[in-house]
Order: structure tokens, then sequence, then C-alpha cells
């Protein structure tokens, strides 16, 4: 089983390490995040043991409601 490969419209530039997005959305914590990919509520892709997200289906994921920033 091969693991999954990151669609072709998102390009290298808009996968991010956690703390990446957490530099630029200030808004989230790192221990947020986490928790929200242990939960499997937001999707990632897995390179040896790094984790890159996309801003794109993070902010989508944020846009839809899903999810509130901490405060």
């Amino acid at each position: 089983m091969t693991a999954p490969r990151p669609p072709a419209a998102v390009c290298g530039s808009d996968l991010y390490t956690i703390g990446e997005l957490v530099a630029r959305w200030p808004a989230f914590s790192r221990r947020h995040i986490e928790h929200l990919l242990h939960r499997r509520r937001l999707g990632c892709y897995r390179v040896g043991r790094r984790v890159f997200i996309s801003e794109q289906e993070f902010a989508a994921f944020i846009a839809v409601g899903r999810v509130e920033p901490t405060q």
C-alpha cells in the first residue's frame, strides 16, 4: 500500500510543516493542529517523519466552520 499523493493542484509551496503553518496562522497553536491531525479531522501528507499540511485545505477546513481558533 502506497502513501496518498498530494493533488496535482497542490505545489510544493502550498505544503507546510506544523510549525510553518502555526507561524502563518497565529490564531492556531501547534497543540491544536496536532489534535486535529490526531483526530483525523484535518488531512496531511507524511514524508518520512515529516508532516505536511496543505494551506488551501486548512483554510477550507476553517471556512466551513468545523474548527474555531484558540483564544
